[in-house]
């Protein structure tokens, strides 16, 4: 066998134990929350204005071919159509 120049091995090698690693998940899962808590107002004006963008439009990324953009953004609602207008389907297939 040969070696690769690591002297890891599964359970052994160096680095953090697994409750020190816990332990440091643990400890920045709270303080992702405390920051997220800190911040709520940001972060609901952040989330209602990503509802508000989706309602009203949605990101579409193409790569075929036919088509010289390959990245649209895309208004759901009606629009009164004329030649050259670009038209979006949805397909859930």
């Amino acid at each position: 066998m040969q070696s690769t120049g690591s002297d890891f091995t599964p359970g052994q090698g160096p680095g953090l134990s697994v409750n020190e690693l816990s332990a440091r998940a643990r400890r920045l899962s709270i303080d992702v929350a405390r920051s997220i808590w800190k911040w709520r107002w940001a972060w609901a004006i952040g989330v209602g204005a990503l509802m508000a963008f989706k309602a009203f439009f949605m990101l579409s990324i193409i790569i075929s071919p036919s088509l010289p953009e390959h990245a649209f953004l895309v208004h759901k609602r009606e629009h009164v159509l004329s030649r050259g207008d670009y038209v979006s389907f949805l397909w859930r297939g």
